[in-house]
């Protein structure tokens, strides 16, 4: 996955992620802001990235 596209992912997912806290009873203490939940997704998909590109017969398009 290229870079542009990671970015891309990631705060799609954050910006969900933020939506859904608002409409859930998440106190408002522990809700994240967009910078952390950015961070977090893009490590989450990074590390998918890195997992996918170690199994045996996968490409890297």
């Amino acid at each position: 996955m290229d870079p542009n596209t990671m970015f891309l992912a990631a705060a799609i997912r954050a910006s969900i992620q933020l939506a859904a806290e608002q409409d859930s009873s998440v106190p408002m203490a522990k809700r994240m802001d967009f910078k952390t939940a950015f961070r977090t997704a893009y490590k989450d998909l990074h590390l998918a990235v890195e997992i996918q590109d170690e199994r045996p017969g996968s490409s890297r398009l």
